[in-house]
């Protein structure tokens, strides 16, 4: 008597899926969480909801086995990164009976190849915009802005969820509150201790300093004219 053999169709990736490999330009670390079983849980509740509500966290997960809590955050230094783990320390030392911190070497994350869009509120409805036509992003509170063409939307969502979209050979975030297309880039400018991006339509955004090298990197990868080579910082 044979066996019938379970069917795998539903988990076949679709053939216009692939797999990117995406290297992060500023620190992504892993912070992996067990909580004492002895700690009071509306502590152990209060702690976790500080953590959400941290704007350094891109995810994070309720889990079981090894670990309870598991979480993703981003930072643009290791300063930062040291910063962002001094208030942790007494909680951390209070409610979990151990914790792990691992660093993100390069991601690889599967796409679907005509998933290149989001969609903008319209006065009648929504709108696709594909990110290849995104000129920068810029961040206005709770909400971010995308700038197209001379039109812009606002989308109530994260500037680190919207940079995990875009393509990172295409698009740089500047510092914690934009991100702009590298080629809508026109000038990289040094005004004393200040770096600026000059864009394409007048605008300009200030470069963190701490993402000033990494800057030069990437639009001296675009450029097609050695001889225009960028100073160093």
């Amino acid at each position: 008597m044979q066996t019938a053999q379970p069917s795998h169709r539903n988990a076949k990736p679709e053939e216009n899926s692939a797999l990117h490999v995406v290297i992060p330009r500023r620190i992504h670390v892993i912070m992996s969480l067990s909580f004492d079983p002895r700690a009071n849980p509306g502590d152990v509740r209060a702690f976790k909801n500080m953590l959400l509500e941290s704007t350094n966290i891109l995810h994070a997960i309720d889990a079981s086995g090894a670990y309870d809590f598991i979480i993703e955050a981003v930072l643009p230094d290791m300063s930062a990164y040291r910063s962002f783990l001094k208030p942790l320390e007494e909680p951390l030392a209070k409610l979990a009976a151990r914790h792990e911190e691992s660093f993100i070497c390069q991601r690889f994350v599967r796409q679907h190849n005509e998933d290149t869009a989001v969609w903008v509120p319209t006065a009648n409805g929504w709108q696709r915009l594909d990110c290849l036509l995104i000129d920068k992003i810029t961040a206005e509170g709770d909400y971010m802005r995308l700038h197209s063409q001379g039109s812009s939307w606002l989308l109530h969502t994260t500037l680190c969820s919207l940079e995990q979209r875009l393509d990172p050979n295409r698009f740089f975030r500047v510092h914690r509150s934009a991100i702009v297309r590298l080629g809508f880039v026109d000038f990289l400018i040094h005004e004393g201790r200040r770096w600026i991006v000059q864009l394409h339509d007048g605008t300009s955004e200030q470069v963190s300093r701490a993402h000033v090298a990494a800057m030069m990197k990437a639009l001296q990868c675009r450029s097609t004219t050695p001889e225009r080579a960028l100073p160093t910082p």
